[in-house]
């Protein structure tokens, strides 16, 4: 390890790595709860991309239509696994399923805003701002809110939504 750079990914896995490094006896013990952490980190990275595209599968294959409820339970696992980390697709099945209610998930009309104020966040896709502004301008979780529904209408309508 020495010579290399460590970049860490986010706090909870720096302060790991330096909760590894103060109470390891020695540079050896060190080194080896460091790899022993990053190894479980990639493997935690190659089970998302995993379950990120199982999720890909269901969103192409029209999943919802032919799966039984034991399928249908793991992918909702994936989602729920996957959302918090803000992953487009976890968020995008879950955020259009609770909008319309389905097999995967009932009509949550809170719960479909929250992930599209994430989704509007994190990705460029007008759609999901359209989608929000539909949520706000029929008040589908309180009072409607003209004033956002305009500026998310507006984004998805310079984007080519009409």
């Amino acid at each position: 390890m020495k010579g290399e750079t460590f970049m860490p990914k986010n706090d909870a896995f720096y302060h790991a790595i330096l909760a590894a490094v103060r109470e390891a006896p020695d540079d050896d013990a060190a080194i080896a709860q460091i790899r022993t952490l990053l190894e479980t980190d990639a493997a935690e990275e190659r089970a998302d991309e995993e379950m990120e595209f199982e999720l890909q599968d269901f969103f192409e294959e029209d999943g919802e239509d032919w799966m039984d409820e034991d399928e249908l339970a793991h992918i909702r696992d994936c989602i729920e696994a996957l959302c918090p980390k803000d992953v487009v697709i976890a968020l995008d099945l879950k955020g259009y399923a609770c909008y319309e209610g389905s097999r995967l998930y009932a009509q949550d009309w809170q719960t479909a805003r929250d992930c599209f104020e994430r989704l509007v966040k994190i990705s460029d896709n007008p759609y999901y701002a359209n989608t929000l502004g539909y949520i706000y301008y029929y008040g589908r979780t309180g009072a409607p809110d003209y004033e956002k529904a305009y500026r998310l209408f507006q984004f998805g309508a310079i984007h080519g939504i009409q």
